[in-house]
């Protein structure tokens, strides 16, 4: 039998390495004559540049930037082998696990550090920059991003902006004669792990408490980010906020489609397909796949349901495994997941269940093993 073991990694707790290795621990100790393959796997978001940098042999490089909140902080990205590609994880440079939840600030905090890092990646020579959008502490529509590569985002006295969101909030007009003229001929391509809108009761709005908003400031986020839409629009005679991915990340995908060449993409299928995990399912007879929470939110291009999809074609049963199981989880059943199931024994706090993931991960992959060995005495 052969087991593809192909998990995202578990918010704040496990890598997808990790989560591989736990379950393939577990369900060995059942099933040690079957042959095994361990593919962690990303979906845009947070471990998205090791995943591709362990599989597709990436040169490491690490700059200094700025963080979220204006701290400087080294951050790292990675080019591929053709010394032409670069790979940024945005989580990286201004990831939520990078700032505490008592100094997170989704009002005034920027992306400049990612664009201080495609910056580099231009002085390198890079013609082709992926861009993993997903994990954001910001919500500044790549506003912050744009400025570190030239371009001006000024008021009504044509003085520059606030950051963070704050600054769409003032927005009057965008300035783009100082735009990097590189960007021109530099191919870019932004990968999102949700195909949220950026407007709209499921837009990028879903996110800013995560970020440090509070619920009496979501009708002035509303207002900045429908004032940031409304001048983008304007300017370009194009309605970009429609656009599924507009959402992620707090907008990042917003300025870099208005003003540079580039493209969106699912994360989770930029991942797959540079990977090659069509090919890997080849003569695979059962997947085994998970990540920290499996909700309805998993529909919206997450790494779980993009496998399950490609599964599915090839008839392979695909079991995921998650930390929790959120509203409306069965729903990934219609799009070709087997079976789900928690890592929690019981009611346990999410500290527990972050600290003991490791351990918890191998023991239900032991009892999944388990039952299907039950199922060949039956």
């Amino acid at each position: 039998m052969k087991i593809l073991i192909a998990p995202n990694s578990f918010k704040e707790s496990l890598t997808a390495q990790e989560v591989a290795e736990a379950i393939f621990l577990g369900f060995s100790q059942q099933y040690p004559e079957a042959e095994y393959k361990l593919l962690p796997l990303a979906d845009g978001g947070e471990g998205t540049l090791n995943v591709l940098c362990n599989n597709l042999n990436d040169s490491l490089h690490t700059v200094t930037v700025f963080d979220p909140n204006n701290n400087e902080i080294s951050a790292q990205y990675g080019i591929l082998a053709d010394n032409k590609t670069a790979i940024i994880e945005s989580a990286e440079i201004l990831g939520l696990a990078l700032i505490a939840e008592g100094q997170r600030n989704a009002w005034l905090a920027s992306s400049y550090g990612l664009g201080q890092l495609v910056l580099d990646a231009l002085d390198k020579g890079c013609q082709k920059i992926i861009i993993a959008l997903g994990g954001t502490s910001t919500c500044d529509g790549g506003m912050g991003a744009l400025t570190a590569l030239g371009a001006r985002f000024l008021n009504k006295s044509h003085q520059p902006v606030s950051s963070g969101a704050k600054g769409l909030l003032e927005l009057a007009s965008i300035d783009m004669e100082h735009l990097d003229p590189r960007l021109k001929n530099t191919e870019i391509i932004l990968a999102y792990d949700v195909s949220n809108l950026w407007l709209g009761e499921k837009g990028a709005l879903l996110y800013v408490l995560q970020k440090g908003a509070i619920p009496l400031q979501l009708p002035e986020f509303n207002q900045a980010f429908i004032n940031y839409a409304s001048v983008l629009n304007t300017g370009l005679n194009t309605v970009l906020t429609g656009t599924p991915g507009t959402g992620a990340a707090g907008g990042m995908a917003l300025a870099f489609l208005a003003f540079t060449n580039a493209t969106l993409e699912q994360g989770s299928s930029m991942v797959l397909r540079h990977l090659d995990v069509q090919h890997s399912l080849d003569d695979t007879d059962l997947i085994i796949s998970g990540e920290g929470q499996i909700d309805e939110q998993s529909l919206y291009g997450k790494t779980l349901v993009a496998l399950a999809k490609l599964a599915h074609k090839k008839n392979i049963p695909i079991i995921a495994l998650a930390g929790n199981l959120g509203p409306h989880y069965e729903k990934v059943y219609e799009c070709g997941v087997s079976a789900v199931f928690s890592i929690a024994p019981g009611p346990i706090t999410y500290d527990h269940s972050v600290q003991q993931a490791s351990s918890l991960l191998v023991a239900t992959a032991n009892q999944i093993a388990r039952l299907l060995r039950l199922g060949s005495y039956l």
